[in-house]
């Protein structure tokens, strides 16, 4: 059996669980700091929610009552889950954006915060409402710090910052633990060591 095979499993209930948790932290502050930006602009909560779902079912999503507020909840989880997808899974093929989770994790919330309000939402049913620029900048600076930052820290796991790197940017333990494995699985023959202590021999013998 190899390696890859008993490593495998582990690895991949790693990345789910950093992609479930980084979006359900990043889907909840999200959700608080939004109820708390439009309640400044007179929403309640419900209606906050609502209008995730109104990006479905335009303006009746505000005469569904709590069906709609629920849709709207859902909707909101699934959008982070996704968000948290697309970083992670790209975070397994691209380390730097583990050891530098902080810096990467801001640009990406806010990089969200730009896809979502000015590539999706224009393609969806909501209804598009004034600029404000106070809305703008709570936006852009809640992605980064509440949605992007959390996701690249669960994506980053406990023990990324603590791996021993090579002058590569290879871990150590990595080398030495390959170079075992090579010896355990083509060890030299014994017919083959005695030959060359024979070889060697002779060649002392020569020299004499």
């Amino acid at each position: 059996m190899k390696s890859t095979d008993i490593l495998s499993p582990k690895q991949s209930l790693t990345t789910l669980h950093a992609l479930f948790l980084g979006g359900l932290i990043a889907g909840t502050l999200d959700a608080v700091d939004g109820v708390i930006a439009f309640g400044t602009q007179g929403l309640n909560p419900i209606q906050v929610l609502q209008y995730i779902a109104s990006g479905a079912l335009g303006q009746a999503a505000f005469r569904g009552g709590l069906a709609t507020a629920a849709l709207g909840a859902l909707l909101h989880f699934i959008i982070a889950w996704v968000a948290a997808g697309v970083f992670v899974f790209a975070s397994r093929w691209m380390a730097v954006l583990r050891r530098r989770a902080m810096l990467f994790g801001l640009l990406y919330g806010a990089a969200v915060y730009f896809f979502m309000n000015y590539v999706v939402l224009p393609l969806s049913a909501v209804a598009q409402g004034p600029f404000h620029l106070g809305l703008f900048l709570n936006g852009v600076i809640g992605h980064a710090l509440l949605v992007g930052l959390p996701i690249a820290l669960c994506a980053r796991g406990p023990n990324d910052h603590n791996q021993p790197h090579t002058r590569h940017g290879r871990s150590c333990a990595c080398g030495v633990g390959r170079r075992i494995e090579l010896e355990q699985n083509h060890p030299a023959a014994p017919d083959e060591r005695d030959t060359s202590r024979g070889r060697a021999d002779s060649i002392d013998l020569d020299i004499r």
